[in-house]
């Protein structure tokens, strides 16, 4: 009789890779006790399998720790709500670095491809087929996670809400988008919703108004190169610096991740 292995779960003849989510984190994931990844029916297949897609829920419990983290350490609020465009952006963003991250971690996760049936409800959620209450259960959780950073003060049942919400079905479908492209080798895609064309456009527009941080690190090192002072910016200073700069959005507001 096989052993038994870990993370892996049989259940009416099919396999999954299976993780436990801790209670301080489900939150975080859409209120989930436990994770499971679909491994199919064979079980040598399913053992192959088995690591990328526990690579894959690992790094997602990993993302909401961060969260939690980001949650407890913030002492303030927005200064200002952000509109519906600007959150469907954080959430394109942050499901675009959260696929990057995944991708250099574990070459299986390209294997298994976007969940083709979720992006079917998410196209219905932007399309405005979809009741309050399956919005609710399709994105509701990713809502309660920006009201909680005071990135929105929207309440279920009315028109903002169900804008919010459609707003983060673009940027998820948007995202799985970028993923398929992203498994077959094609890395300069860019989102086609006007939504969010939109909202990188005033990103970008805001960008250049403004001295960016690129400029200001640019200005120290020469600066310090000017002889005024004994020392150069060390290498490592830089580096840290330039790191720190990618990490900025281009909005004023404390940025969440999401899965």
């Amino acid at each position: 009789m096989a052993g038994k292995v870990r993370h892996l779960l049989y259940r009416q003849g099919r396999y999954y890779a299976r993780l436990v989510v801790p209670a301080q984190l489900r939150r975080f994931l859409d209120g989930k006790s436990e994770m499971r990844t679909p491994l199919g029916a064979d079980r040598r297949l399913a053992l192959q399998k088995l690591p990328g897609a526990v690579t894959v829920l690992q790094s997602k419990i990993g993302q909401a720790k961060r969260m939690l983290s980001n949650n407890s350490t913030t002492k303030t609020r927005s200064r200002r709500p952000l509109g519906a465009e600007e959150i469907a952006l954080i959430e394109y963003r942050s499901q675009i670095a959260f696929d990057h991250e995944i991708r250099a971690v574990d070459y299986r996760y390209a294997e298994m491809g976007p969940d083709l049936d979720n992006a079917r409800w998410l196209r219905d959620g932007f399309s405005g087929k979809l009741p309050d209450e399956m919005l609710n259960r399709l994105v509701g959780r990713r809502i309660e996670r920006h009201q909680l950073a005071g990135n929105t003060e929207v309440e279920l049942g009315t028109a903002e809400w169900r804008t919010l919400a459609q707003a983060i079905c673009v940027a998820s479908y948007e995202a799985m988008a970028r993923q398929a492209e992203r498994d077959d080798g094609e890395f300069n895609g860019q989102p086609i919703h006007p939504m969010l064309v939109k909202a990188l456009l005033r990103v970008d527009s805001a960008k250049n108004d403004g001295v960016t941080f690129d400029e200001v690190i640019n200005a120290e090192i020469s600066r310090r190169g000017s002889g005024k002072h004994a020392k150069a910016l060390p290498e490592r200073t830089e580096r840290k610096f330039r790191i720190a700069s990618r990490s900025f959005p281009g909005f004023e507001v404390p940025i969440m991740q999401t899965p």
